[in-house]
């Protein structure tokens, strides 16, 4: 298991599932617990067709991904378990820490963004979120410089070249 927890399912929606989706939940879980990812993840799959809109299915498959290097395909079932699971302000912060670690900057603050929606008191997301925009920012505006300088140098190589071509017709003219 990863440090992080991942997003957590709403507790009413697996109460709310059949006898039958609830048992390939349960064998999933199992597989899961012993490694047995193959299996794990087509139970898993199987319960989502069945029950598309519980969380946790998409929870577990995410951290099978993760323990599997799918980290994209880990990313995105955990952003469908975030977003089945509207009001967990928890999951959404797990998610966006996730997203941090792996380089997703943008995503990570769209996911704080949601956990403020949820939890507009949240100091630890308001500051997490404030801080990741200030480095998309300074980014943005590293890269701008970056641009400029190359604009720059291919301008300042032309403005040479016209320089040179003005003075030869120059001496040309007074050579006349």
């Amino acid at each position: 298991f990863q440090a992080h927890s991942p997003p957590s399912p709403r507790r009413s929606a697996m109460s709310k599932a059949t006898p039958h989706v609830q048992k390939l939940i349960g064998e999933a879980t199992m597989h899961f617990a012993y490694r047995e990812f193959q299996q794990a993840v087509q139970l898993l799959l199987e319960v989502i067709r069945l029950a598309p809109g519980m969380g946790h299915p998409y929870s577990t498959l995410g951290l099978i991904y993760e323990e599997q290097g799918q980290v994209s395909k880990a990313l995105k079932v955990f952003m469908m378990a975030a977003h089945l699971s509207k009001r967990d302000a928890h999951a959404w912060k797990s998610l966006a820490t996730l997203c941090k670690k792996h380089g997703d900057k943008e995503q990570s603050i769209y996911c704080l963004q949601r956990a403020l929606a949820i939890n507009p008191d949240d100091d630890a997301a308001h500051t997490g979120a404030g801080s990741l925009e200030l480095r998309l920012a300074a980014d943005a505006l590293l890269d701008m410089r970056s641009h400029a300088q190359a604009l720059h140098a291919h301008l300042g190589g032309e403005e040479a070249q016209l320089e040179r071509q003005v003075e030869e017709r120059v001496a040309a003219s007074e050579r006349e």
